[in-house]
């Protein structure tokens, strides 16, 4: 463990004892970000959802709200299409398996990189590419939370001004907490599926916009405009603007990219999750974006990777189809005493307090594995 100032203690603390609550990820999003920075202070920070199959944006979780026109301009017009290398992009980062890097623009003085991160360009080319998109003089800080090998959020810095910039402690901090973090976004995630039915009951008619190459919108159907303001409203943007999981899907369309990723991006919305493709509709470049819902019933099986007994295994099952322990004792001849015995080893044995944790450590087995997120192996 690196050695910790003051401050940074008490940042951890607080990260910690945030890690611990049950919030929902916006507001643990917010939060996140008061803590941290009091270690590594910012002027202006982005906090992302991040689809674990593609490693594309797929919703924002926190952003200052003086700071969401710069945010949209870079989400529509430089995010995948105007950054310098592959390799420095979020996804290609990710590909790499980092936890957490800092970029100047200066090769030499960037942070947790290796030279061939910037290939093709010379040193002179990225710094020339990276003042032409107005990177921050002060530098760039990004992070990306994994759990279990996969990527859920990724998180960018900007410091403003050339002095000071970021140091070698604050990318230590950022990667001692990443993992922290990371399993607290989880938790929120879960917690957000758990919220919504397994019998999802949401509209199911897939939403249709085609935009012109400069990404204004042409035509749109009225389920495509429906899934849109659903989109925004989770992201508690103001405006018309495309959602970060639409405009991140049509960015992985870029020249510089698109032969590096998929351009399909999942997004959980109040009503379950949500498919996003985005391609090429004619000769001229205009885009065509589908927005398809993916009612998936789940098939209430107990995964096999929960360590229960058959007689507990019986239980779950009833647990998580939402009946009450006079139901369950009912179904299976039991009483109501031996179901609430059954019930504490369950949530022992899998370290959940109640029946929603239970519900999203669920979410957690089959969500993730049926979105064929690829695994990360860090550097």
């Amino acid at each position: 463990m690196p050695r910790l100032s003051r401050v940074q203690h008490e940042a951890l603390g607080q990260l910690r004892h945030l890690a611990s609550r049950s919030l929902l990820p916006e507001q643990l999003g917010t939060l996140l970000m008061e803590a941290l920075r009091r270690a590594i202070p910012y002027d202006i920070q982005m906090l992302l959802g991040v689809d674990p199959a593609s490693r594309l944006f797929n919703r924002l979780l926190t952003l200052d709200e003086r700071d969401a026109s710069v945010f949209l301009r870079w989400i529509e017009q430089i995010y995948l299409v105007k950054e310098p290398t592959w390799g420095t992009t979020f996804p290609g980062l990710m590909q790499a398996g980092l936890r957490v890097v800092v970029l100047h623009d200066r090769i030499e003085t960037s942070l947790g990189l290796s030279p061939d991160f910037f290939h093709p360009l010379s040193a002179r080319e990225f710094a020339r590419c990276y003042h032409e998109i107005d990177s921050p003089a002060g530098g760039i800080l990004r992070a990306f939370f994994a759990v279990d090998g996969c990527y859920i959020a990724a998180l960018e810095m900007h410091r403003l001004e050339s002095y000071p910039t970021f140091q070698p402690t604050d990318l230590a901090f950022m990667h001692l907490v990443a993992p922290l973090i990371g399993r607290a976004l989880r938790s929120a995630f879960d917690r957000e599926r758990a919220n919504i039915s397994l019998d999802l009951a949401g509209p199911e008619i897939t939403g249709v916009l085609i935009l012109s190459p400069t990404k204004k919108m042409l035509m749109a159907t009225p389920a495509a405009l429906t899934w849109m303001e659903r989109l925004r409203v989770n992201e508690r943007l103001k405006g018309t603007h495309l959602p970060t999981a639409v405009s991140t899907a049509v960015a992985s369309l870029s020249s510089h990219t698109q032969e590096f990723l998929p351009h399909t991006v999942q997004v959980q919305t109040s009503t379950g999750l949500l498919r996003i493709e985005a391609a090429v509709a004619s000769e001229d470049g205009a885009l065509a974006v589908t927005l398809v819902p993916q009612h998936t019933h789940f098939e209430l099986m107990v995964p096999a990777t929960f360590p229960l007994s058959r007689a507990e295994r019986q239980v779950c099952e009833l647990l998580l189809r939402g009946h009450s322990n006079q139901q369950i004792a009912a179904v299976l001849v039991i009483s109501e005493h031996t179901v609430e015995s059954h019930c504490t080893h369950i949530y022992e044995k899998l370290g959940v307090h109640n029946r929603r944790e239970l519900l999203g450590r669920f979410f957690q087995e089959v969500s993730l594995r049926g979105l064929g997120a690829p695994k990360i192996r860090e550097r």
